[in-house]
């Protein structure tokens, strides 16, 4: 008794090196993402793996013809919370870049990005922090720079005690006007 079966190709995107098993039988698929078996017609569950990606499966009818499956996989995503203070106070409306994405710090401080696993460098108000998912999950930005103020008269002699302010900061210069 001869058996007629069809050619089911699943099309597997976002991976170069997934496992597609279909009712215990396990294929690869090529370096285009194609993989074809010849099944008879019946119903065959499936699934598809691949690491740092989310498994995904299901099921499909071969019923007197070939089958074309479009395989989408989507990467596990590693929440990273990013704490951007100055001396430990949280710095609220900074920026942070990373690639094309931008968040910008709320009240506390705060930004968490959602990230796929490999290593990353993201950019917050012009410092340069490198990082690598999964094994960071959170970041202490701190961000503080010093700032000295110069304070001369018009012959360039240092000037004590001139009040400066910055936000609710208020300081007075030494003896070299600094």
């Amino acid at each position: 008794w001869l058996q007629v079966c069809y050619d089911v190709t699943f099309h597997v995107v976002g991976c170069d090196s997934a496992v597609i098993n279909i009712d215990g039988q396990v294929i690869y698929p090529n370096s285009n993402g194609n993989a074809s078996i010849c099944l008879a017609n019946g119903f065959y569950s499936y699934s598809v793996s691949c690491p740092g990606y989310i498994p995904t499966g299901g099921q499909i009818v071969v019923n007197g013809g070939p089958v074309s499956i479009i395989i989408v996989l989507n990467p596990i995503l590693y929440g990273v919370t990013f704490f951007v203070n100055c001396c430990g106070e949280p710095l609220e409306g900074i920026m942070l870049t990373i690639g094309t994405t931008t968040l910008i710090t709320g009240a506390n401080g705060l930004a968490i990005f959602n990230l796929a696993e490999g290593d990353y460098t993201i950019e917050i108000n012009g410092y340069i922090f490198d990082f690598s998912v999964p094994e960071t999950s959170y970041v202490d930005a701190d961000i503080c720079s010093e700032l000295t103020y110069h304070t001369t008269d018009e012959q360039g002699n240092p000037i004590e005690d001139v009040l400066i302010s910055m936000g609710s900061n208020f300081l007075l210069t030494d003896n070299n006007g600094e």
